[in-house]
């Protein structure tokens, strides 16, 4: 059939094909939308018709001869310099190609296009996300930007005690948040310092909730102004102090029988693996490989009961006794399926399956 169609001229493209499914008022309002800066992701989501996708929208641009616009339009940074300008400051301070991505709304290649047009180099993976850097007392830390670099050794200059990364808090709906840098005095917490250089909506989310549920830490948060205001953004850090880490994980043979010693110490006192990952500055993989390597790995529900409440785990118990399902409970409690198995175990209240016939 589309042998004969073709041989008579008959035979549409498929992306006519696609634009034909589409009526032509909404392919007209899409055009339009598209006039007035939307890009066509925006338009495709706007739901005006179950067929309209990024596709059709360009395709039908292409019909009407209407040219389409450059990578980084969006941003309205192509035309001006002081916003190039902005960028490439931006950048060599060290904030990612994805924060300036989101703030200009556009995609990381128009970002690299202005980077590359100015001489910078783009960084790399590593040299972006794995940054690895000694304080003063020696201590090697493994941090995800120069900013936290930079806020690491303001602290140092100005006497501070801080650790980074030391612990993940536990939020509602099986979610974590880890602050970057807990300051003491004396001993004392007093200041959680979360360090970003763009608040992306899903991590506003998830600090608003830590903030709800642990109210009566003293947490705060350096966007850009609060770093510029404290002088952090005008530090200078040596090329020689800061080197990209080892990506994660790394093979347990890199840790040292010290480091191994240390995973021990911190898992033995009853910390899960991901608190013992979160104090040692390491990953989830290479504890729990240099635990298993010593022989004191403890199960997933005997590592998280001792995180749970005593009436909690009554109640979890309780409830599978009277009948309720592991997934039941678990639903009930809010407990994970493997605490209540393993409270269940540990009670030796485990029915016996009933056979089917």
């Amino acid at each position: 059939m589309s042998k004969v169609l073709k041989e008579a001229g008959l035979l549409k493209s498929r992306a006519r094909g696609r634009l034909d499914r589409v009526p032509q008022d909404i392919r007209d309002q899409a055009v339009a939308l598209y006039e007035t800066g939307k890009t066509a992701d925006e338009i495709a989501d706007l739901g005006l018709h179950p067929k309209l996708t990024r596709s059709i929208v360009f395709n039908e641009l292409r019909r009407r001869g209407t040219s389409t616009r450059r990578a980084g339009a969006r941003g309205v940074f192509w035309d001006r310099e002081d916003d190039q300008k902005k960028i490439c400051e931006k950048y060599e301070l060290g904030m990612s190609g994805s924060a300036l991505a989101d703030i200009y709304q556009c995609s990381r290649d128009a970002i690299n296009k202005v980077l590359t047009a100015a001489g910078i180099s783009i960084r790399s993976f590593d040299e972006a996300t794995g940054l690895k850097w000694a304080d003063k007392s020696g201590r090697i830390f493994h941090m995800r930007s120069l900013w936290e670099i930079k806020t690491a050794k303001w602290l140092d200059d100005a006497g501070r005690v801080w650790h980074y990364e030391h612990c993940a808090y536990e939020l509602g709906g099986g979610r974590n948040y880890t602050p970057d840098f807990w300051v003491y005095d004396g001993g004392d917490l007093v200041e959680l310092i979360d360090v970003k250089g763009w608040l992306r909506p899903a991590s506003a989310d998830v600090i608003e909730l830590f903030k709800t549920e642990y109210s009566h830490l003293p947490f705060v948060m350096w966007d850009e102004p609060e770093l510029r205001e404290r002088g952090i953004l005008d530090i200078k850090i040596d090329g020689e102090d800061v080197t990209p880490g080892p990506s994660y994980p790394v093979c347990v043979s890199q840790v040292t029988d010290k480091e191994k010693d240390r995973i021990a110490e911190v898992y033995s006192s009853g910390k899960t693996i991901r608190q013992t990952a979160a104090a040692v500055c390491r990953s989830h993989t290479i504890v729990s490989q240099v635990v298993n390597e010593r022989g004191i790995i403890r199960s997933g529900a005997s590592s998280n009961r001792g995180r749970v409440p005593q009436e909690l785990r009554d109640r979890a118990a309780n409830l599978y006794a009277a009948g309720d399902s592991i997934t039941t409970v678990a639903e009930k409690t809010k407990l994970s399926r493997d605490v209540v198995w393993g409270e269940v175990k540990r009670r030796n209240l485990v029915r016996k399956r009933a056979k089917t016939k």
